[in-house]
């Protein structure tokens, strides 16, 4: 197994998503104990997804914020928008009056 397939099964690995007896588990495994970057990633990317799991409600919650801000910043558009068309029409009816 080399590094990047390696970094691409940590995942799966962490989270117990590869099967424990399968051969991409055993493959891993022998990798991490040879390769000292991989093993330095894996610790890495294991304390990452820990501190994600131990904060989940916050995290949660920041995604909230972040969904009404960006739902508020649409509606201002769509406002906008409106805005303009209605000055649009307006704008073309006088004209078309006019002439």
């Amino acid at each position: 197994m080399n590094c990047k397939e390696a970094i691409i099964l940590l995942g799966p690995y962490i989270t117990g998503d590869l099967e424990s007896k399968s051969y991409e588990n055993f493959a891993l495994e022998a990798h991490l104990r040879t390769c000292k970057a991989c093993a330095v990633e894996y610790v890495e990317f294991k304390e990452t997804i820990k501190f994600i799991n131990d904060n989940k409600a916050e995290f949660t919650e920041a995604f909230k914020n972040v969904e009404n801000k960006e739902a508020a910043a649409n509606m201002r558009k769509i406002r906008i928008i409106r805005f303009v068309v209605k000055i649009s029409v307006a704008a073309c009816l006088f004209i078309g009056i006019s002439l």
